[in-house]
């Protein structure tokens, strides 16, 4: 998979820090089309930020079983994943972490409700249903007021821009 961009603290507006051993996390992330073609954002209300579907690999999983789960967790739904549109790599120095991010472009086959974690009710977890292009306003007036949503935020523009370009959806 081909790498995107390396995301740092200067990317999201802070200052590098020498770090000198980083914990690996490895995460699959997905563009995920409805049958009407707009995309599933997360709105994290308590924040003021916004997300794509996804979230870490746990053991035993590969890249599309976290995707499967990922989906459906987050928005409900059971998708088949198509294309891939790329991996970044966040180094967020502040808490020793390289996040390692597969994405792909996923579709619709079934709708469902979301099925959030407690941390995910906690921050105001909502799913909205935008064109691309809306997703993508949405993302550029995100308040990125915590460490963790100026990684997230930026990083999934960053992929729905790509998904954009792979799939000409507006």
């Amino acid at each position: 998979m081909k790498i995107i961009k390396e995301l740092t603290n200067k990317d999201v507006g802070l200052k590098n820090k020498k770090v000198a051993e980083y914990r690996v996390r490895k995460a699959s992330r997905a563009v995920v089309f409805g049958k009407d073609g707009k995309v599933a954002i997360l709105h994290a209300s308590k924040h003021g930020y916004h997300k794509i579907a996804g979230g870490g690999i746990e053991m035993g999983e590969d890249v599309k079983m976290a995707l499967a789960r990922e989906i459906y967790e987050e928005t409900g739904c059971i998708a088949t994943v198509k294309d891939e549109v790329g991996m970044i790599l966040e180094y967020r120095d502040d808490i020793k972490l390289l996040q390692i991010n597969y994405c792909h472009i996923a579709f619709v086959k079934k709708y469902g409700k979301p099925h959030f974690t407690k941390s995910e009710k906690d921050e105001g977890f909502e799913l909205e249903w935008l064109s691309v292009s809306e997703a993508i306003k949405k993302f550029k007036k995100d308040n990125l007021s915590t460490y963790g949503a100026k990684f997230m935020s930026t990083r999934d523009l960053i992929f729905l821009k790509e998904a954009k370009k792979i799939t000409g959806k507006k």
